[in-house]
């Protein structure tokens, strides 16, 4: 095996390795109506919402569901419910390792 095909075997894996390492986007609710199944038919407590004023939360619950093209991620973000919140900052803030 020639040393060019061993580097590019080894640069397949590791991207390989990296792509399963990173969650692309949470699978656990596809759409508003399964989350509303799981928890009941309300929105997230208003008083949890620290999107209503805008600000830089607002701007990163609106740039996550803008990215994974989710229609809960706004309102569960907002909320930071289930962490939500905390998974959009490490989805939009992931850097490819050089």
């Amino acid at each position: 095996m020639s040393l060019a095909k061993m580097v590019s075997a080894c640069l397949l894996i590791l991207l390989v390795t990296d792509i399963l390492h990173v969650e692309a986007k949470p699978t656990k609710y596809n759409s508003w109506k399964d989350y509303e199944k799981m928890h009941g038919k309300h929105l997230p407590n208003r008083s949890e919402n620290q999107c209503k004023n805008g600000g830089p939360i607002r701007d990163l619950c609106e740039r996550c569901a803008k990215f994974t093209k989710n229609e809960i991620v706004f309102p569960l973000c907002c909320g930071n419910k289930e962490k939500v919140r905390d998974w959009c900052q490490n989805f939009l803030g992931y850097v490819l390792p050089e």
